[in-house]
C-alpha cells in the first residue's frame, strides 16, 4: 500500500529535479520517516496483541491493567493520527514555494514518530 506512495514521491522528485538542496533534503527524511515507519507498524502490532491479551483474560482486569489498556489505547491514537498527518500531501502536491515548509513539517513528523516508537518499545519492555 506504500510502495505507490513512496515511486510517486521518487518519480515526483525526479520530475522536479532533486538536485537542489531543498529536494534531496526532503527525500532523505522523507525515507527516514518510511523506514522509522515500518519499524513502528511492527512494534503496534505487537502492542496491540499484547493489550488483546490483557482485555480477554477472563477476569476483572487490576487498575495497572486498565492504566496500561488506557495508555495503549492512547498510542495506537497517536499512531492513527500520525498515518494521517504523513500521508495527507506529498511533495507532488507541494508548490516551490511550499517546499521549505513541507520539509519541516516531515522533520516534525519524523520527530514525533520517533517518540512514539519509544514509547511504545517502553510499553512493550516493561508494561507494569
Amino acid at each position: 500500500m506504500k510502495s505507490p506512495f513512496l515511486l510517486a514521491l521518487v518519480i515526483s522528485c525526479s520530475a522536479i529535479s532533486c538536485e537542489d538542496k531543498i529536494g534531496q533534503q526532503i527525500q532523505a527524511i522523507f525515507t527516514k520517516n518510511m523506514d522509522l515507519e515500518k519499524e513502528t507498524a511492527t512494534k503496534m502490532e505487537e502492542l496491540i496483541q499484547f493489550r488483546n491479551k490483557i482485555n480477554v483474560q477472563g477476569r476483572a482486569l487490576t487498575e495497572d491493567e486498565i492504566s496500561l489498556v488506557e495508555e495503549m489505547d492512547a498510542a495506537e491514537k497517536r499512531w492513527q493520527d500520525w498515518g494521517k498527518a504523513f500521508h495527507a500531501r506529498d511533495l507532488i502536491h507541494v508548490e516551490e514555494k511550499d517546499r521549505e515548509a513541507f520539509l519541516e513539517e516531515q522533520h516534525q513528523l519524523y520527530a514525533d514518530l520517533k517518540i512514539l516508537h519509544s514509547d511504545i518499545e517502553g510499553m512493550l519492555s516493561s508494561p507494569f
